[in-house]
Parts: structure tokens; sequence; C-alpha cells
């Protein structure tokens, strides 16, 4: 229950609250032009400034700069004990609280030399979830559990856009997931929201099985997905090439000069061939030189004698000398052309025997070379049989993956039809065990749509494979304003259901929006409905309207609207809004 709502600031108006029916009325002055809208007076922020202090985010209102440094009280009672909470627009990250904290479970941090003490905003929410709504401080899955923020907001509903919480009586905001509606609903109608968890968990599972099928049109064989026997048999021919590019580079030997030693070895070769060659041309020589000594050694005399004779016979004159000085100049050449025969033969045989020994060291060197290079490898040649194997390895990684999940996709989604249709069983089970419950909240809004229309209501709670289904219908109503008082008369089902636990929000607020469209005497209607249950109950309904939209002709004689007025906003002047000041 809220008893007050305070500022800091002169200006701004301060709201006292008592159990029952509370009305915040904007008035239009007489002397107001056609332009002056009660628009801005101040309805829509304090529904703002109320959720601050609950621990809500600041709205557009208390956002504006203007309002830096204000700070907002709410006085209000908690399971039964009476607190005064203050919130300042520029630090909202504390909340400050006045009031007998020795029972909670997060304990305020108290100021030095100062009473005053205070809780971090998230630490203020989840207080609030324990001494409002019954909430344990901490959850025991850390996902899709009912929220203290989620909850109060269907008790006070914020106006945003036709997209907002107006809608739906199941959805208080826009953004809402829809695991939040069925939790948070489930857990206001006192029936067991775990499984609505349990339903989100099975739509998580799901969408990483989707995730996974995406994963598997990626990648080398995006071309592939689907086809796992496909996938299974190039998987075989990978390992295997695999296999056989690890034993080649685990007995890969690197040569760190193995380019200069493959040159050396080339040019080794080249002296060789060079040596050969010249081996090859001497001895060819020596061949030649020594066929020559035999055919010199060989001169027969007789045949110079003949000569000797045919040359007197040709030349007589020319030819002085006796036979036997031609026959011993003769010898002495043939001698003389010998010893260089021998000379020369000689020396070829040594180049011979210099060469074959050049060419043996040669190539015993070049034969050591050739043999480091055959055991060993150049760095460059191993970098691409590396890189190619890595290639090799990435593609055989990626094929285990896409069938490992290809696998894991095809079994999840058999166990995820099996774990669908058990769930909706036992969800089904569980709102047959909480019939009691379930009745209730259905008996309360039909008679909520009956004191409004004189027809029924039906609110309606099933099963399906997306998890829990709402619903509410009313009855032979074609009242343009059907969707609102649908809203209307769920929140105020919410709010007797609620009236009698310690644990409780004991208090429901209805912004103007809720009767927009709405006939005047379903409007009347609503608001003495609301009143008679507020005050039986002894909790609060705080209604803020514009002064257009109350159908005074339609209350009841003896209900005396002007009782609940508790604040009277004008538009007159920039003193008769709700802060006090326009901007």
């Amino acid at each position: 229950m809220i008893y007050s709502v305070s500022c800091d600031k002169a200006t701004f108006k301060t709201i006292n609250f008592k159990p029952g029916l509370n009305v915040i009325l904007a008035e239009k002055s007489e002397k107001s032009g056609p332009k002056e809208t009660r628009n801005g007076l101040g309805k829509s922020t304090l529904i703002e400034i109320i959720h601050f202090c609950l621990g809500g985010e600041k709205g557009e209102t208390l956002s504006d700069p203007h309002l830096d440094g204000w700070t907002f009280n709410l006085d209000l009672e908690l399971s039964g004990r009476r607190y005064v909470v203050s919130r300042n627009t520029f630090d909202s990250k504390k909340v400050y609280i006045v009031g007998d904290c020795s029972g909670w479970e997060i304990k305020p941090t108290k100021l030095k030399d100062s009473d005053k003490q205070f809780l971090k905003n998230e630490d203020w929410k989840s207080v609030l979830g324990a001494l409002m709504f019954a909430l344990p401080i901490t959850f025991e899955e850390d996902k899709y559990n009912p929220s203290f923020r989620s909850l109060v907001s269907y008790f006070v509903r914020r106006r945003q856009t036709t997209e907002g919480s107006f809608l739906s009586p199941f959805k208080q905001c826009s953004e809402q997931a829809n695991w939040d509606l069925q939790v948070n609903n489930l857990f206001l109608l006192g029936l067991n929201w775990s499984f609505a968890r349990q339903f989100q968990l099975i739509k998580d599972k799901q969408k990483f099985y989707d995730q996974l099928k995406k994963s598997l049109s990626q990648g080398f064989f995006s071309d592939l997905i689907g086809d796992d026997a496909e996938l299974q048999a190039i998987k075989v021919n990978l390992q295997e090439q695999v296999n056989k590019e690890k034993d080649e580079l685990a007995s890969f030997k690197i040569h760190p000069q193995y380019k200069h030693l493959e040159d050396e070895s080339n040019a080794l070769t080249k002296k060789i061939h060079e040596l050969v060659d010249l081996c090859t041309l001497s001895k060819m020589n020596v061949d030649q030189y020594e066929s020559s000594l035999k055919v010199e050694a060989g001169a027969n005399p007789e045949a110079i004698i003949a000569a000797y004779e045919e040359a007197k016979i040709v030349m007589p004159e020319v030819v002085k000398r006796e036979l036997k000085d031609v026959l011993d100049f003769n010898k002495k050449l043939i001698e003389n052309r010998s010893r260089f025969l021998e000379i020369e033969i000689n020396g070829l045989k040594k180049k011979i025997e210099d060469f074959d020994f050049k060419i043996k060291g040669l190539t015993d060197k070049r034969a050591e070379i050739m043999y480091t290079l055959q055991t060993h490898k150049a760095l460059d040649e191993y970098t691409s049989i590396t890189a190619l194997h890595n290639d090799n390895v990435a593609k055989l990684n990626e094929i285990e993956t896409k069938l490992a999940n290809w696998r894991k996709i095809k079994s999840g989604s058999r166990d995820l039809i099996i774990e669908l249709q058990t769930l909706k069983q036992k969800a089904d089970l569980s709102l047959m065990e909480q019939s009691e419950k379930k009745d209730k909240a259905i008996s309360l809004f039909n008679s909520n749509s009956k004191a409004l229309y004189d027809a029924s209501g039906l609110l309606t709670i099933g099963v399906a494979d997306s998890g829990y289904t709402f619903d509410v219908k009313i009855e032979r109503s074609t009242s343009s304003g059907i969707t609102l008082m649908k809203i209307f008369c769920y929140d105020l089902m919410l709010m007797e259901l609620w009236a009698d636990r310690k644990e409780s929000p004991r208090f429901l607020l209805h912004d103007s929006t809720i009767f927009e469209g709405v006939d005047s005497r379903q409007i009347a209607s609503s608001i003495e409905l609301a009143a008679k249950k507020a005050t039986e109950k002894g909790i609060q309904y705080i209604c803020l309207l514009n002064s257009d939209l109350v159908p005074l002709s339609y209350f009841s004689p003896e209900f005396k609207f002007d009782s609940f007025v508790r604040l009277k906003l004008f538009d007159s002047s920039e003193q008769g809004g709700l802060l006090g000041i326009r901007f």
C-alpha cells in the first residue's frame, strides 16, 4: 500500500493516499485556451515516479535535465511494515530507506555519522521481490524466472505507444518476451510457472539446433549440408591422407643449408664433367702419340733408298748427298721425334693421373653432398607439405564437427519431440491439479465482467507446443473499449488474488488510458467496482483521470466521487501540474 508520494522540491505537489479508491484528477480550467491540454500535468509522471522509487529506470520525463538532482520519496507498506524510500534522479544507483530493515536478507549499508541507510538499486529490487511477492532473493536457476520489475508492472501499468501495455491483459510492455509473459502471469495466477520456464528451455535447445544447422551450410563442405553419408566417405579419405602426411612430416629432416649444398653439388658436377672431357682428350692424344712412335720406329731404309733413287731421276741437281748421309739424318730425326713423343706421352699420362685424382675427389665430395640431400629436405618443401597437411587437418576437423553436429541435431530433435510432448502432458496435469486456483481466477474475472456488462467473462489458460496460452473474452459486448475493459477486469482480478497475502503490493494503479474509448456507463461501473473491492479488501485502487472522462451522471446516488479525489491538477498555470514547473 502506498501512503504518499513526495519530493524534495517545494514546487512538487505531495500526494497522500488512503485505503480504497484514490483519484488524481486533471482539470481543465475555464480560463485555459483551446490549445492548452492536460497532457503534461503529471499523471504519467506520477506513474514514472512510483516505478522509479520501485527500482525502475528513469522514464522520459525524469530523464529530462530540468529534473537532474530531484529526489522523490515513496511512503509505503511492505509485508506489514512501513517504509519511506528515496531515490535521486542524478544518483539513481542508490535507494535510501527509512524503516526497520533488520529482517531483510540483504541489509542496507548505513552511512557514517548518519542514521541514513541505502541499498544498491539491484539489491533493492531483490528485496522488493521478496517483500511484495515472496520471491526468493536468488533463484536456483539463473534465467527464465519471475522478476519483481515485471510482476509489479501488472499493478502499475505504464502508458506506452499503441504497442504498449494496454493492448493485452497479459502483456505489460511492448518488448516483453513470450517466456516472460508466461512465467509472470502464471506466477501471479498462483499456478506452476516452472513449466513455462521449461518450455523456454526447449525453445533454447531448438534454437541451438537451428544454429547447428546453419553451421552446416558454412565452410569447406557447405554443399554437403544434410548428407552425412557423403561426409563420412570424405572423412575416411581425408583421414588416410592426413595420416600419410603426418608420417612423412615425422621423418622429414631439414638441412639448414640445403639450397647451398644443392648449388655446390651442381657446381661439382659441372667441374667433374669438364675434367672428364680434358682427361678424355688427353687419353686420345696419348693414343695418337703412341701410334706415331710405332710407325716411326719401324721406318724401312730400303724405302728411303728407293725414294732417293727416284729423286735423283726427278731432280738430279738438287740431291747432293750420299745415301749414307740421308740415312743418318733420318735416323736422328726419328730418334728426336721419338724422344719428343715419349716426353709428351709421359706429360699427358701425368695429367691424366691428376685428372683422375681430382675427378675422384670431386666425385667423392659430390657423393657426400648427394647423400645429405637424399636424407634431408629443404625448408620450403617442408613448409609446403606442412601447409597442405594443415589444410587437410582443418578439413578433417570441419567434417568431424559437421558429422557430430548432424548426429546431434538428428538425435536432439527426436529427443525434443519426446521432451515437448512429455512437458505438455505434465503442464496439462498441473493445470488439472491446480484447478482450484485456476477456477478462482476464472470466477473473479467472470464476476468483474458481469459487473460491467452484465455478461459472462471467460478467462482461458491452456497448453500448446509453444507453451502456455492465455485469452479473455466478454460475451455480447460490442463496446469500442472492450479490450481495455478486459485489461481492467484482469488487473482487478489479480488485485483480489493478492489482497489477502502478507507479501502483496496491496494496490492497483490505472492511468486514464484504461478508460479511453470506453462507454461512460462502463467507466462509472468500473470505478465503483474497484472502489468497492478495494474497500472490502482494505487495499488501494489508484486512478488517474481526466475530468471530462468522469461520468458523474452515471454514478450510483450513494457514490460520492469527490470524496475520493486526493489531488487535482490544473492547466491554468505552470504551478498547476504535479511538478509545479513546465519545461
